[in-house]
């Protein structure tokens, strides 16, 4: 029933857990931090893209075995880093840009969430439709930036900080996933 693939994975979760950690730091830096103060709220989504990019690698390098990482998470991981490097090195973006730039990254990652959960269904986690009705709250959170360009500019902090909490949760549930599908497996009884 399960491959040796996913077990591979399996035994990495905690860095998912780590991941999500970090992404739920970030947040609760980002919802404190005066919307006045630009350069911080650019600095700081700046950092966590590029780490949350480096982190995946990392990820995705430990269980390189598991094909569906490959397909998923390497993407979107050389994405995290890429964009992350040009907020980091480019230091005179506009917040119109930011909110452009976050648009696009919640875009793929919650796109990545989605295709996640389905990948989670596949090995029979019951808990599959949260992952995938949260990637769609990602989904709707970079979408509003799209519409609503100027309002976005203006609640960049709170849209980009409630999206990047409910990315760290996912993470969280996905570690969490992952333990009780790797006692599935060693035994498929329960």
């Amino acid at each position: 029933m399960f491959s040796e693939d996913i077990l591979f994975g399996i035994k990495n979760r905690r860095l998912s857990l780590v991941w999500g950690v970090v992404f739920i730091i970030y947040s609760l830096v980002l919802m404190f931090v005066p919307v006045e103060r630009y350069m911080a709220l650019k600095f700081i989504f700046s950092i966590m893209i590029f780490s949350s990019g480096v982190i995946e690698i990392a990820f995705t390098l430990i269980n390189r075995h598991n094909p569906y990482l490959w397909g998923w998470s390497l993407p979107g991981a050389i994405i995290d880093f890429m964009i992350g490097a040009y907020l980091i090195f480019n230091p005179r973006v506009s917040l119109f840009t930011l909110s452009f730039v976050a648009s696009i990254w919640l875009i793929l990652k919650g796109f990545s969430i989605i295709g996640n959960s389905v990948i989670l269904k596949k090995y029979g986690s019951k808990e599959w439709g949260w992952s995938f009705f949260l990637g769609f709250i990602v989904i709707s959170c970079a979408l509003a930036f799209i519409w609503f360009p100027l309002v976005a500019a203006m609640q960049a902090v709170y849209v980009i900080s409630f999206a990047c909490l409910f990315i760290g949760l996912l993470r969280i549930m996905y570690a969490a996933q992952l333990k009780k599908l790797d006692k599935k497996a060693k035994d498929p009884a329960r």
